[in-house]
């Protein structure tokens, strides 16, 4: 597969307990790999060096991955996954990666963050994660366990050569907090 670019959740967060817990349970049930939970922003040709991608990245602002609902797909690496709302930042973002890299984007199913890596069974774990309420509907959206989102801190460089096992975080590129300013409403005086 050559070197990807996750979106994470940061490690102590909730967020990533609830979903590492998720996806090493099916891990453990279904004799699948495990792996960090993560959200793939966008796979790279290795001839990109990691200078290239920390330039591309360190002005780029941290974004909320806010999950949608949670399919089934037809390839290994998106067998059960939780779809997430394509908010215009992450939009904007996954646009800057690609036209930054002079990659034409080849990430299927954007955006998406895979709970099960495997070819048999996944309609039986979708089945079961929402009748044990793992992954429930709210307002139109999901949770999974109590988490409906997370705001995504940091870039993880991962080189995905071989099993997901073998797979190794060789860099990670912190993104910048929200500019406030354009966060803040202006009040009629």
């Amino acid at each position: 597969m050559g070197t990807s670019l996750w979106l994470v959740p940061q490690p102590s967060s909730s967020a990533a307990a609830t979903l590492q817990g998720v996806i090493e349970s099916i891990s453990k049930a279904h004799s699948s790999p495990s792996f960090p939970p993560h959200a793939t922003l966008a796979s790279l040709p290795e001839s990109i060096s990691l200078a290239e991608i920390n330039s591309c990245l360190s002005s780029q602002e941290q974004v909320m991955l806010s999950f949608e609902q949670v399919r089934t797909g037809p390839t290994f690496y998106q067998s059960v996954f939780i779809a997430i709302q394509p908010s215009p930042q992450l939009s904007q973002l996954h646009q800057h990666v690609h036209e930054s890299l002079r990659l034409q984007p080849k990430t299927p199913e954007f955006p998406h963050l895979s709970i099960y890596y495997g070819d048999e069974g996944k309609d039986e774990i979708l089945q079961k994660l929402q009748e044990d309420g793992i992954i429930h509907k709210v307002d139109g959206a999901i949770k999974v366990g109590d988490i409906r989102e997370f705001l995504a801190m940091e870039v993880w460089v991962v080189y995905c050569v071989g099993k997901p096992e073998e797979w190794s975080v060789i860099g990670k590129v912190a993104l910048k907090p929200p500019n406030s300013y354009s966060s803040i409403r202006q009040t009629p005086m």
